[in-house]
């Protein structure tokens, strides 16, 4: 079974940003090493939230990632997902400033990816949110997502 990945905006971004500060290189290495040797064992997707900010303001690498996020099949947002996110920032789950990161948790909940891949450690592959983002879904009747950075979704390699 190809498990599906929900590429949020950070690591496609990650993914063409070539500036030298040593944590972006480290981490678009990372992300490099996973599109090139993992991607094609599972099925990937974004969604309009993705294309919405990755073509929000001006960034040296932002026409790499606009066209390579618009040719991801696209999860729907619709107001379901959209009172999904509501109920994520109401409870304080999510940031209540900016509708993007549960937009994301909830369009990849609500569609039951498997995974939601990030470079967002702070609201989304952070383990100190996982159980609260795990209980309040379990209560909406929505599975949850694993959320990981990239080298955290690579496959064993046999002994």
């Amino acid at each position: 079974m190809v498990e599906s990945v929900y590429l949020e905006t950070s690591v496609i971004s990650v993914l063409f940003d070539r500036r030298g500060d040593p944590v972006c290189q480290v981490q678009n290495g990372q992300t490099q090493a996973w599109y090139q040797n993992e991607s094609a064992f599972h099925d990937l997707f974004a969604s309009a939230m993705v294309l919405d900010e990755l073509g929000t303001g001006t960034f040296d690498h932002q026409d790499e990632a606009l066209s390579f996020a618009q040719n991801l099949r696209l999860l729907p947002i619709d107001d379901e997902v959209l009172g999904v996110a509501r109920i994520y920032m109401d409870r304080f789950v999510m940031p209540t400033t900016n509708m993007g990161d549960a937009v994301h948790l909830a369009v990849a909940s609500f569609h039951e990816t498997d995974y939601v891949l990030t470079w967002n450690c702070r609201h989304l592959a952070n383990p100190n949110k996982a159980r609260q983002i795990a209980e309040l879904n379990r209560r909406l009747g929505l599975l949850t997502p694993l959320m990981v950075t990239p080298p955290m979704l690579c496959r064993e390699e046999p002994l």
